[in-house]
């Protein structure tokens, strides 16, 4: 038998752009790599408050043409 435990909370990030991907970093309790529209970040959020410690944007791809 499979039992699977499921947290929901959520937080806000000052954008226009839609976060879409939610994926916590190994190693860490507190660290997310997020996707903003075209970009990925790290996110510092405790899971609790509703705006993150922090949002460092690592890289964007490119715009399509």
């Amino acid at each position: 038998m499979i039992s699977l435990s499921v947290y929901v909370n959520y937080f806000i990030i000052p954008t226009d752009d839609t976060v879409s991907i939610v994926i916590p970093l190994e190693g860490s309790k507190d660290k997310f790599v997020i996707t903003v529209g075209r970009n990925v970040a790290i996110l510092t959020w405790d899971g609790e408050s509703s705006t993150p410690a922090d949002v460092k944007y690592v890289c964007s791809v490119d715009n399509e043409e």
